[in-house]
């Protein structure tokens, strides 16, 4: 019986789930819940530990504070808000779900101190594999 001087493991046993794993977005998702205090004239970050089936914000002073949800921090890139690359959150719309796979959502307030919550469907794909949209020029993120 011959045999073959090559020894490399080509298995590597089960992979990762990508952004194409079609499965991943099918499921129920894993919960993520947070919230804080977005101080004014600032910006927070909610990092997901995996990326993202989708996410709902509410700004809980919409009566009072507006909110802006984007995908890029404005310290990557000020054309996130010139060319208004957000979702605004106030007394009209004080909540927003959306379908989106994403690694982080920024929230930043505009005029004073607002509270916002956050709650994540994740999926099983870790962020490495995914992708990141805080970067300078992404199409209608931050161009």
């Amino acid at each position: 019986m011959a045999t073959s001087p090559d020894t490399t493991n080509y298995y590597k046993g089960v992979p990762s789930p990508g952004l194409g794993s079609v499965g991943q977005y099918q499921s129920a998702g894993q919960p993520y819940l947070t919230g804080s205090t977005v101080v004014g004239t600032s910006e927070n970050t909610y990092a997901f530990p995996n990326v993202t089936k989708n996410v709902t914000v509410r700004n809980l002073d919409a009566a009072t504070q507006t909110l802006y949800v984007h995908f890029a921090s404005v310290s990557t890139s000020t054309d996130v808000i010139l060319n208004k690359h957000y979702i605004t959150l106030d007394s009209t719309r004080p909540e927003v779900t959306l379908n989106v796979r994403c690694p982080a959502v920024y929230i930043s307030a505009p005029g004073g101190d607002a509270k916002a919550e956050v709650y994540a469907e994740l999926t099983s794909i870790v962020p490495p594999n995914g992708i990141s949209y805080n970067v300078v020029n992404y199409p209608g993120v931050s161009d």
